[in-house]
């Protein structure tokens, strides 16, 4: 972020771009923006298609909290995050 920018305007900019935004906490718990669809849900795996990208979240006992028409909530032990 610029020092211009204010706190908002980098999420617009990114949902302008149609490009996913994603937040880890820790490896606990991951927030992803920009959702489009569930490909694959297993408790080891779980493969998200975006806009630009798919995104596949894998580790133990992940679980799907929250999903909403743009917005997926993930639990569980996060090992990675890949791309493709």
């Amino acid at each position: 972020m610029t020092s211009k920018e204010k706190p908002g305007e980098r999420l617009k900019k990114i949902e302008q771009l149609k490009m996913c935004h994603i937040e880890l906490d820790g490896n606990r718990e991951l927030i992803l923006d920009g959702c489009k669809g569930i490909v694959e849900y297993e408790t080891q795996k779980i493969k998200i298609c975006t806009d630009m990208v798919f995104v596949s979240v894998t580790g133990d006992d992940l679980n799907i909290n929250t999903y909403n028409q743009d917005q997926i909530v993930i639990s569980g032990k996060i090992l990675s995050v890949d791309f493709s």
